[in-house]
């Protein structure tokens, strides 16, 4: 796929939601873009007005405590439905190297890649092909800017980049050439 050949506004302008987005506020604003953070297609219905006023709906699935974990069943069928409104920009997982979004006490170092890294990006991956195969644009693993400890931004990115170059370089490079992009 070709830079230009991507669908979206062309305005970098953008928001993420706290709750229902203010669409007054958004198209009033000339925002270009904006981050629905969803429990499943509670926003589906806004999207077509999104993509009628030239705004970018970039949809994120979110389940508390849902890192490395494969989407479900009803998470695909969120994401289906996104696409059929004409949705898209996605991403999958919220800020995994953040303690909070795994279940307590797990063990989330970056460094294990075993158990931290490669389920995730097992998951991802497989998700990002779906996404692609509907239509769709699959973001990479949105990570918080964090440093220090298991946390580290850079750490995780390396760590995240090193496992799919090593392990899923073919299926990772096609994913790349169709639709992925980095939030």
């Amino acid at each position: 796929m070709k830079l230009s050949e991507y669908q979206w506004s062309q305005n970098p302008r953008g928001m993420h939601n706290q709750g229902a987005p203010d669409l007054n506020r958004v198209f009033s604003q000339k925002f270009g873009w904006m981050k629905l953070v969803a429990l499943g297609s509670d926003y589906v219905s806004l999207c077509p007005q999104l993509l009628a006023n030239n705004v970018t709906p970039i949809v994120r699935i979110y389940r508390p405590q849902h890192s490395g974990v494969p989407i479900d069943p009803e998470m695909r069928q969120n994401f289906l439905d996104y696409l059929r409104v004409g949705v898209k920009w996605f991403e999958i997982y919220n800020e995994p190297n953040l303690g909070i979004e795994w279940p307590n006490g797990a063990n989330f170092d970056p460094m294990n890649t075993h158990a931290v890294i490669a389920p995730i990006c097992n998951h991802w991956l497989d998700w990002a092909e779906f996404i692609i195969e509907n239509g769709g644009y699959p973001g990479f693993i949105p990570l918080s800017e964090a440093g220090g400890g298991w946390e580290n931004t850079t750490t995780w990115i390396n760590q995240l980049c090193l496992y799919m170059f090593d392990n899923h370089y073919n299926r990772f490079l096609q994913v790349i050439h169709n639709g992925f992009w980095i939030p």
